[in-house]
């Protein structure tokens, strides 16, 4: 999955709108309770792996945050 795609450096046009639409679909206020589910398994499993092995704690992170990304 490219990460070279993005709102913010487009022109404003259609495709800026098409895509400050999905984004708003995704993460207006009322869309971000569905994604607490997988925040709390992913900061439960990040915790866990602090535990195990704090001084890998920047490979823990860049883990944590990635899954959040892409689902």
């Amino acid at each position: 999955m490219g990460q070279n795609w993005g709102v913010t450096p487009l022109q404003y046009g259609p495709d800026w709108r098409i895509g400050r639409r999905l984004l708003h679909e995704q993460f207006h206020t009322r869309a971000i309770p569905q994604y607490a589910p997988q925040q709390e398994k992913y900061t439960d499993d990040l915790i866990v792996r602090l535990t195990e092995t704090p001084e890998e704690f920047f490979a823990h992170a860049k883990k944590f945050v990635h899954p959040l990304r892409l689902e």
